[in-house]
Protein backbone atom coordinates (compact mmCIF):
# COMPACT_ATOMS: atom_id res chain seq x y z
CA UNK A 1 0.00 0.00 0.00
CA UNK A 2 1.26 3.57 -1.13
CA UNK A 3 1.79 6.45 1.30
CA UNK A 4 0.72 9.34 1.42
CA UNK A 5 3.64 12.10 -0.32
CA UNK A 6 4.71 14.13 2.81
CA UNK A 7 3.40 17.80 2.05
CA UNK A 8 6.17 20.81 2.32
CA UNK A 9 4.40 23.36 4.64
CA UNK A 10 6.60 27.18 5.17
CA UNK A 11 6.32 26.65 8.41
CA UNK A 12 6.24 23.85 11.17
CA UNK A 13 3.78 23.07 14.45
CA UNK A 14 5.99 22.21 17.45
CA UNK A 15 4.04 21.18 20.69
CA UNK A 16 5.07 22.11 24.13
CA UNK A 17 4.37 19.06 26.33
CA UNK A 18 1.36 20.45 28.13
CA UNK A 19 -0.51 21.50 24.36
CA UNK A 20 0.35 17.61 23.22
CA UNK A 21 -1.23 16.20 26.31
CA UNK A 22 -4.37 18.58 25.77
CA UNK A 23 -4.56 17.75 21.91
CA UNK A 24 -3.99 13.80 22.27
CA UNK A 25 -7.15 14.26 25.13
CA UNK A 26 -9.22 16.21 22.41
CA UNK A 27 -12.47 14.08 21.14
CA UNK A 28 -12.06 13.31 17.26
CA UNK A 29 -15.27 15.71 16.52
CA UNK A 30 -13.05 18.48 17.44
CA UNK A 31 -9.13 17.64 16.81
CA UNK A 32 -10.41 16.95 13.01
CA UNK A 33 -11.65 20.16 12.15
CA UNK A 34 -9.13 21.66 13.85
CA UNK A 35 -5.88 19.70 12.45
CA UNK A 36 -7.51 20.99 9.13
CA UNK A 37 -7.05 24.60 10.34
CA UNK A 38 -3.73 23.88 11.51
CA UNK A 39 -2.36 22.60 8.17
CA UNK A 40 -4.11 25.73 6.47
CA UNK A 41 -2.22 27.72 9.25
CA UNK A 42 1.18 25.79 8.30
CA UNK A 43 1.77 28.17 5.04
CA UNK A 44 -0.10 31.43 6.10
CA UNK A 45 -0.01 31.72 10.05
CA UNK A 46 -0.22 35.31 9.85
CA UNK A 47 -4.33 35.78 9.69
CA UNK A 48 -4.60 39.61 10.08
CA UNK A 49 -8.07 39.04 11.77
CA UNK A 50 -6.85 36.75 14.59
CA UNK A 51 -3.83 39.09 15.56
CA UNK A 52 -3.36 39.26 19.39
CA UNK A 53 -2.29 42.77 20.83
CA UNK A 54 -0.36 43.71 24.19
CA UNK A 55 2.17 41.14 25.64
CA UNK A 56 0.72 38.43 23.23
CA UNK A 57 1.72 40.62 19.90
CA UNK A 58 3.21 38.17 17.42
CA UNK A 59 0.45 35.33 18.17
CA UNK A 60 -2.74 34.78 16.56
CA UNK A 61 -5.75 32.95 18.00
CA UNK A 62 -7.63 30.03 15.50
CA UNK A 63 -11.27 30.25 16.87
CA UNK A 64 -13.58 26.85 15.33
CA UNK A 65 -17.38 27.56 13.85
CA UNK A 66 -18.44 24.61 15.84
CA UNK A 67 -21.53 25.32 16.89
CA UNK A 68 -23.52 25.63 13.60
CA UNK A 69 -24.62 29.22 13.85
CA UNK A 70 -21.70 30.38 11.29
CA UNK A 71 -20.68 33.46 13.76
CA UNK A 72 -17.75 32.12 15.07
CA UNK A 73 -18.34 33.61 18.53
CA UNK A 74 -18.95 29.94 20.13
CA UNK A 75 -22.15 31.12 21.27
CA UNK A 76 -25.38 28.99 19.75
CA UNK A 77 -28.48 31.90 19.75
CA UNK A 78 -28.00 34.08 16.98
Amino acid sequence: MPSEPVRKYKYRLLFVPSAWKEWQALDGSVKEPLRQLLRKRLDNPHVPGGALHGELTGYYKIKLKSDGDGDGDGGGQA
